[in-house]
């Protein structure tokens, strides 16, 4: 990996070095207009390297080895196993000073509303109106009630498809640890710190689900030299959860990586959990960075060849997702023992003492280990680095040339005698009345550009999220809703069930299929068309910038003709063509996509009906029976009213998702893409216009310098020199850092 620590500190310190430049200049006569664009690129390249942070998600099932892959790469046991199932916090990790824990817990209002969407489907299908709205779980008397709640649930009520309904277990898991937390979370920040001395004991707030509920993020800052200071590790949750809440969350972390690292368990191979999530990250597009590590365990494995068997059958059917998939094998257990056996359990270094006695195990781990490492360092390296690096460099020596070229015509100018250094001073203003003209064609042209760009976009989103045309995202959903298969038989037959009971198990039924739908179809679906759309954006700008590229160069090249002839003897260089990076304008300007666990907030009112459908059926019933024509079965009479309630149900709950869909599109279309075009926009004409910074001083003051004494003018051309070497050293510090980017020479800062 090239020296990040290194690297981005020198370009920090030049950026400094080159607004202290700046200032100085500043001195020879107050141009803070004209400087005002070079101060502003010299503070966003700095925040920018300050702030770059580069992401690697783990993502694999659960108990695939995700947690001790990541403290192998760490070296040492940072993190434990244990999320409930109804967390769903993405743990990360990044480098600090000190070894600390940070938990960041929920909103109360967050709780809240969590609570009360748990609750609605309950309280109405149960006929429960007898709970004040809003729920506030501070409040002892609203505990008691949703105590009361719980205490009235069936079986049936806290089991779904075999597994804990996840509604139940949400709202018992918040009234239990309200009292522990209550008494952590009273700080102003609402967050928590746990350093060296209690750093373990932050794992209770992720084993314990009573606890863990509450969390809303944990940031992990390990003091160890394994991490780079700008990398941030993320532990997810399971590909195989349960809750279709924690699959979109981990899809919202990870359209923020720029790695990811998926792990596979040599004991189990492809599940069927692994195709699931593999196929949603294809359809987001995110498949060309992506790392496979298949987390070898030795003691599934009789013989080495058994386990080269495995890892080959499961490359073949990774290769189905993508061609030629990065893959590396090895012990992940093995490696973190290995890296701290001093410090073992007496069960842990048995364990590694027999391992050790696996000699082509161990080689075969480590030559793939070694593999990963180098293959990783590269990816970093290469690609985000040389772009991060290169961008901020290129930007820095634009700077720097053209506060070099504007010391330069000072100094030409001022040695010149009165008449010559006037006359040149005119034919510069001429100039510089063209590059106005040029800057504002620029921006009026970027401004209707823009203006039309986002008309085009507005009917992409419209037509993208319309519910009516046969053709389109929703109207699937929608005919999806309608066409969910339930089996109303199960919960009439062969004993009938309360029907409060059987309604609120048939709605959690299909609800569950209906939120996995949105998580494992729809979501990706979205991804991948605003993925075009950021496309569509930079391809639109990059049409615009090469014609607005050759107009700027030739301004340049006139500036340059007319200079000369003035006998000021300035060679101006030109910069390179000038690229859209919509990653720095959304870096920069803190644009995210809105996270899309907000469409899954919705809920369906079933109201009473279905219960008044019910008497409605016995009533006919009894009237069957009593003109002695084939009354129904008493089963039949809850099925009919299940199918009732459901029909309900379902067009309740499409109603409910058009809104919420409705809203998320036009978050996507004011917070996410207009903003983008705007940001892109103003990007490209920053860029576009700092090549004329050198040139937009004010002549008047340059003026003044022409007319002073000789005294002043040697003191000002005395300080213009002093300015140039300064310059000089900055420019050979860059040319050394671009030689280091592009691996050509070693950095000697």
């Amino acid at each position: 990996m090239l020296q990040y620590d290194n690297i981005k500190h020198s370009l920090m310190d030049i950026s400094h070095d080159v607004l202290n430049s700046i200032d100085k200049s500043m001195q020879i006569h107050d141009t803070s207009t004209s400087f005002e664009g070079w101060k502003k690129n010299c503070t966003l390249i700095h925040h920018q390297l300050e702030e770059d942070i580069l992401r690697i998600a783990v993502v694999g099932a659960i108990k695939s080895g995700k947690s001790t892959c990541i403290n192998s790469l760490l070296n040492g046991d940072y993190l434990q196993r244990g999320a409930g199932v109804v967390t769903s916090v993405v743990t990360k990790i990044c480098c600090g000073s000190l070894c600390k824990a940070t938990i960041q817990f929920k909103s109360w209002e967050e709780i809240n509303s969590e609570i009360s969407q748990a609750l609605h489907v309950l309280l109405t299908v149960l006929n429960r109106m007898d709970i004040r709205d809003p729920i506030d779980i501070r409040l002892k008397k609203d505990r008691d009630q949703l105590q009361a709640i719980l205490s009235s649930l069936d079986t049936e009520q806290w089991i779904a498809k075999d597994t804990r309904n996840i509604n139940s277990v949400l709202v018992s898991s918040y009234l239990k640890g309200y009292p522990i937390i209550n008494n952590l979370s009273k700080y102003d920040d609402n967050s928590i710190e746990y350093h060296k001395d209690n750093f373990s004991e932050y794992r209770q707030l992720v084993t314990n689900e009573n606890l863990a509920v509450y969390v809303k993020d944990i940031r992990i800052d390990i003091d160890s030299d394994t991490l780079e200071s700008n990398i941030e590790l993320a532990d997810c949750q399971g590909s195989d959860s349960t809750n279709p809440l924690h699959i979109l969350q981990v899809q919202d972390y990870l359209l923020k990586t720029h790695i990811v690292l998926y792990i596979i368990s040599s004991r189990t191979g492809v599940r069927q959990a692994d195709i699931k999530f593999l196929s949603m990250i294809k359809q987001m597009g995110m498949m060309s960075h992506i790392f496979f590590i298949i987390n070898c365990d030795f003691n599934e494995h009789d013989t080495l060849d058994n386990l080269v068997h495995v890892i080959h059958t499961t490359q073949q059917e990774l290769s189905l997702f993508k061609s030629d998939p990065s893959v590396y094998s090895f012990s992940s257990l093995y490696n973190l023992f290995h890296s701290r056996s001093d410090s073992l359990s007496s069960k842990e270094q048995k364990r590694y003492e027999q391992w050790q006695q696996e000699s082509a195990f161990i080689q075969f781990s480590d030559e793939e280990t070694k593999r990963f490492k180098q293959d990783l360092t590269h990816q970093l390296s290469h690609r985000r680095y040389h772009v991060l690096f290169k961008n901020a460099a290129q930007r820095l020596w634009t700077i720097v040339h053209g506060l070099d070229h504007w010391l330069t015509m000072h100094e030409r100018i001022i040695n010149q005698d009165t008449d010559s250094a006037l006359q040149a001073i005119e034919g510069i203003k001429i100039q510089q009345r063209k590059m106005e003209q040029i800057k504002i064609l620029i921006k009026n042209t970027l401004n209707g550009a823009s203006e039309t760009l986002k008309k085009e976009l507005r009917v992409k989103l419209d037509r993208f999220f319309d519910h009516s045309s046969p053709t389109t995202l929703l109207f699937n959903l929608i005919q999806f809703i309608d066409q969910i298969h339930l089996d109303y038989t199960k919960y009439a037959f062969p004993i009938p069930v309360e029907f409060p009971n059987a309604m609120y198990l048939l709605y959690q039924e299909f609800k569950q299929s209906l939120d996995v739908f949105m998580a494992e179809t729809i979501n990706p679906q979205i991804v991948h068309f605003i993925k075009g759309i950021e496309a569509l954006i930079t391809e639109n700008f990059t049409s615009i910038a090469q014609p607005f590229d050759t107009m700027v160069k030739d301004v340049i090249l006139e500036f340059s003709n007319v200079i000369t002839d003035q006998k000021i003897g300035l060679v101006l260089d030109l910069v390179e063509g000038t690229k859209v990076d919509i990653n720095s304008a959304k870096q920069i300007n803190k644009i995210t996509l809105p996270a899309a666990t907000a469409m899954i907030r919705y809920s369906a009112k079933i109201k009473t009906e279905a219960i008044m459908r019910l008497g409605f059926y016995k009533m006919l019933r009894w009237f069957r029976k009593y003109l002695n024509k084939n009354p129904q079965q008493p089963q039949q009479d809850v099925i009919l009213a299940l199918k009732d309630g459901m029909r309900r149900a379902k067009r309740e709950t499409q109603k409910s998702l058009l809104f919420h869909i409705e809203d998320y599109k036009e978050n996507i279309k004011f917070q996410y893409v207009f903003k983008l075009v705007d940001a892109v926009a103003n990007r490209l004409y920053e860029d576009q216009v700092a090549q004329f910074q050198a040139f937009g001083s004010d002549l008047g003051k340059l003026t003044d310098c022409v007319m002073k004494r000789k005294q002043d003018k040697k003191m000002i051309l005395n300080h213009i020199q002093s300015l140039q070497k300064q310059l000089n050293r900055l420019q050979h510090r860059l040319e050394s850092i671009q030689q280091q980017i592009e691996g050509h020479a070693k950095i000697t800062i």
